[in-house]
This record gives structure tokens, C-alpha cells and sequence, in this order.
């Protein structure tokens, strides 16, 4: 599959940039504990990251309506290695827990994926190795990479070892 050079770089980078930035808060999330939460006029809603764990919870409505955030220390390290499922239907309680192991590991697969199974596309007059713009080049080796390239209507030169 070919993609654009620009597209391509968006795309491994925001891969990696996204895999790092969840093992960065899973790291943190083992200490700490991340909390947004509304609370509606049915029910409340909560996203929490906690134990290196993406939690999102649907609760009966308590009497306090609106949003909350909070950041807490929590009492030791602790990390959860699997996904759970929590519920209570006589109590409308909800729970869902996902590892963010799961989805950086998703992203870095994503972003391995794309690195192997796509290829930079350069415009014509360029170097097909590194993208440099071989225009006027008369010396038949990229400047930029030493990468030999071939004349229009000439096979590729060999390199000389």
C-alpha cells in the first residue's frame, strides 16, 4: 500500500505519540487516581483511570448534579492486568474496566503495521530511498542518501562495493 510521505509521518507519529501518552498515564494511574464525573438528573456518569485501568461507570443519581473532577493520591501502587465487568441490576450499578495496556498495545501494532506494510510515496524526480529532489543531480547518486539512482530510460546503476 502506498501513502502520501505526509500522511504516512502523521500517522506513525500519532500512533506512537498516542501509545506513549497511555503508558505514561498508566504508569501514573498506578500511583494516582483520575476521576471525571457528571452527575445527571437519572444517573451518574464517571470516567476514572486508576490502576493503570480505564474505568467508566454508570451509577444512580446522587442529590449533587453537575460535573466533578478530582486527582488522588492513592494508598500504593496497583495495577490490573485483566478487563472486568462489574454490575448490579437491583442497584443500577454499571462498571467496565479496561487495562491501557490493551489499547497502547493496539496503537503499537497499528503503528507496526503501518510502518511495514505501507511505503512512502515520493513525487517523480526524487530519491526513492529518502524523498531528496534529484533535480538537475547529473552525478546518478542521491545526494542526500548516496542511494544510485537510475537515469530515465537507463537501467539502475550498480554500486560499486
Amino acid at each position: 500500500m502506498i501513502l502520501a510521505r505526509s500522511v504516512r509521518r502523521r500517522l506513525v507519529w500519532s500512533c506512537g505519540a498516542g501509545a506513549g501518552g497511555l503508558a505514561a498515564l498508566a504508569v501514573a494511574s498506578a500511583f494516582l487516581l483520575f476521576l471525571c464525573e457528571y452527575n445527571g438528573p437519572n444517573a451518574s456518569y464517571s470516567v476514572c483511570v486508576s490502576g493503570s485501568t480505564l474505568w467508566a461507570d454508570v451509577i444512580p443519581s446522587s442529590d449533587n448534579a453537575g460535573w466533578r473532577w478530582a486527582v488522588r493520591r492513592l494508598p500504593g501502587p496497583g495495577v490490573n492486568w485483566l478487563p472486568s465487568l462489574e454490575e448490579s441490576l437491583s442497584h443500577g450499578y454499571f462498571s467496565i474496566g479496561i487495562p491501557l495496556w490493551m489499547p497502547a498495545m493496539a496503537l503499537l501494532a497499528l503503528l507496526g503495521a503501518i510502518v511495514a506494510f505501507t511505503r512512502a510515496e515520493y513525487p517523480p524526480g526524487h530519491c526513492r530511498t529518502c524523498g531528496y529532489d534529484l533535480t538537475g543531480n547529473v552525478s546518478g547518486v542521491c545526494p542526500e542518501c548516496g542511494t544510485a539512482i537510475a537515469r530515465s530510460g537507463e537501467s539502475k546503476p550498480k554500486e560499486s562495493s
